[in-house]
């Protein structure tokens, strides 16, 4: 996913997705392995799905998307593995 991100195309293409969807669901992979800052420029609220909310990793990845300038992190607890 990495890789398309950079593209300038990429905006350009968000953009006429969110002129005609009311919600752009985005799959942004694992978050330490994403540049989540590009995403945030797009998008007003990230979900966070975690199998633990109180785990560290979980809580770090929750800061990150913060930091990234996403308004609202949702925590999605996905249970069963």
């Amino acid at each position: 996913p990495n890789a398309i991100l950079p593209a300038s195309s990429l905006g350009m293409a968000i953009e006429a997705l969110a002129q005609n969807y009311d919600y752009v669901i985005f799959d942004g992979g694992v978050v330490p392995a994403v540049a989540v800052e590009r995403f945030a420029q797009f998008a007003q609220v990230g979900v966070l799905v975690t199998a633990d909310p109180a785990d560290r990793q979980g809580q770090a990845a929750q800061q990150r998307l913060e930091a990234a300038g996403f308004a609202a992190v949702t925590l999605l607890v996905a249970e069963g593995g």
